[in-house]
């Protein structure tokens, strides 16, 4: 059990929000109940998927968690939020909130995404077409490679970028559901603070939602860079790549 005043301070909650949800707070009891028992039993099968992505020679660094019991039952509610006819309780949760386990997967180089991407659908069943989140001045060529390997993509409205991937693991007793999030180093970082600016309930604030888009189109900027810098280390840059870099814009004006 969990205290219930706590909860809702915690995630700037009112009793009348969460009453006129139609799921009751002895269901949400129930749930976390469930959920809390069971944990630790994800923990080996986030170990192997993180141990199997960290042996790609693409990735930087990979780092795992298991959902906590608190912000199970806070997306459920912003689930039930959005989608008031969902019905959901202790039974089927986990057929619901598919990111229980979660493996993140960080790269240094935008355009390395793809040996990933080969290396994750190669190694695992997919529960679902992977989803590819790009901000609004995303290079369309991107894009186009995203669409073309079977991605779903999705205009993000806070500029959030990232590919998310279901993949299906068998363990003894059985499936059970991973979330691979795949991204560059400096998304990671936009992320993260965004993550702590925004979330889950501060988003209102104007002026703070402009630097934050500021912020994310320096962060587009700087992995275009990144990306024309080891061009150039490999001498494979031509007048075209540097022209249309960020520093060749910058020039140019």
């Amino acid at each position: 059990m969990f205290e219930k005043q706590r909860f809702l301070e915690k995630y700037s909650l009112t009793g009348k929000e969460l009453a006129g949800l139609g799921i009751s707070w002895q269901t949400l009891n129930k749930i976390y109940d469930h959920y809390a028992g069971i944990r630790d039993s994800h923990l080996p099968t986030a170990k192997y998927v993180a141990g199997e992505l960290s042996q790609t020679p693409h990735i930087h660094f990979v780092k795992y968690r298991l959902k906590d019991p608190d912000h199970l039952i806070e997306k459920i509610i912003r689930k039930k939020m959005e989608h008031p006819e969902l019905q959901i309780d202790e039974l089927n949760y986990s057929e619901i909130i598919t990111d229980l386990i979660g493996v993140r997967a960080i790269h240094l180089f935008k355009r390395d995404w793809i040996y990933i991407h080969k290396f994750i659908t190669s190694t695992w069943p997919l529960k679902s077409e992977p989803k590819a989140y790009v901000g609004c001045s995303t290079d369309e060529k991107i894009i186009r490679e995203y669409s073309k390997n079977h991605c779903i993509v999705r205009t993000h409205p806070y500029g959030y970028q990232s590919i998310h991937y279901l993949v299906i693991c068998q363990n003894k007793k059985a499936e059970q559901i991973v979330e691979i999030q795949m991204r560059t180093i400096l998304e990671e970082a936009w992320s993260e603070i965004d993550h702590q600016i925004r979330y889950p309930y501060q988003s209102d604030d104007p002026l703070i939602s402009e630097y934050l888009k500021i912020f994310n189109g320096l962060i587009e900027q700087l992995d275009q860079m990144g990306g024309v810098i080891r061009s150039l280390k490999n001498g494979k840059a031509n007048g075209k790549l540097i022209l249309n870099s960020p520093l060749g814009k910058k020039n140019r004006e």
